[in-house]
């Protein structure tokens, strides 16, 4: 039975990235502040949506962990440069640091997401056991 995506968590997590990286934006630019707090907020919006989506996604389609670390590592290298140029275009101050938290703590966010989608696919089979 394919289970269906737990949209209700992905949009909270997607607001709750809005207001803490929009933050982080605000915090990290002198000039442009406002800005780049808007544009850093929307885009980790989006990006969370779009990335809880495709992990669900992606851990229902790998074959084996190093597939699925493939397919993250290529979700992470062109996220962070959309970022990247996006900031350029908008005259953002300081790139790097406004990336930072994202790209620690996303990090953490896909691990996470993905043991737990795991741990929810063993309790799964073990209850069909």
């Amino acid at each position: 039975m394919v289970r269906a995506l737990p949209y209700r968590k992905i949009v909270m997590n997607a607001i709750v990235a809005f207001f803490i990286y929009g933050t982080w934006a605000y915090a990290a630019n002198d000039v442009g502040a406002e800005v780049s707090a808007v544009t850093q907020g929307s885009m980790s919006f989006a990006i969370t949506v779009i990335l809880a989506t495709y992990l669900e996604i992606v851990h229902r389609l790998s074959k084996n962990l190093k597939q699925l670390a493939a397919y993250v590592a290529i979700w992470f290298a062109v996220v962070m440069g959309m970022q990247a140029l996006i900031h350029y275009e908008v005259g953002t101050e300081h790139i790097f640091l406004t990336l930072l938290p994202g790209m620690i703590i996303g990090t953490v966010y896909m691990v996470g997401y993905l043991l737990q989608l795991h741990k929810t696919d063993m309790a799964h089979n073990k209850d069909r056991e």
